[in-house]
C-alpha cells in the first residue's frame, strides 16, 4: 500500500511539473529544422533557444560551433542539415 501511495504521489508531482511547461515547446518541436538541430547541437550541449540570439547572429555561431565539433571529432552537419538548422534558429525564436 505504501508503494502504491508513493507511486501515485510521484505521478501527481510529475504531472504538475509538466503543466508548467512552456506551451511554446510543442510549437518549437514542430518547427522546420528542429530535428536536425536536436541531432547535431545536442552532441555537445542542450539545444539552444532560437531567441537566445538575433537571427543575423546565428550563421557565425553555427560556423563557430562546427569548428568545435570538428576539433572534438563530432558529427558535422551536411549542407542540407546546416540549412535546416539555420532556418530553425533564425525563424523559430521570433
Amino acid at each position: 500500500m505504501k508503494l502504491f501511495i508513493t507511486t501515485i504521489t510521484l505521478v501527481m508531482v510529475i504531472s504538475a511539473c509538466n503543466k508548467g511547461a512552456n506551451s511554446n515547446d510543442a510549437k518549437m518541436a514542430s518547427s522546420p529544422g528542429y530535428e536536425e538541430a536536436q541531432l547535431i547541437c545536442t552532441q555537445c550541449h542542450a539545444l539552444p533557444s532560437p531567441d537566445q540570439y538575433h537571427p543575423a547572429a546565428w550563421p557565425s555561431i553555427v560556423k563557430r560551433m562546427e569548428g568545435y565539433m570538428q576539433a572534438n571529432n563530432k558529427m558535422l552537419p551536411n549542407e542540407k542539415q546546416r540549412t535546416a538548422i539555420l532556418t530553425y534558429l533564425q525563424n523559430s525564436g521570433r
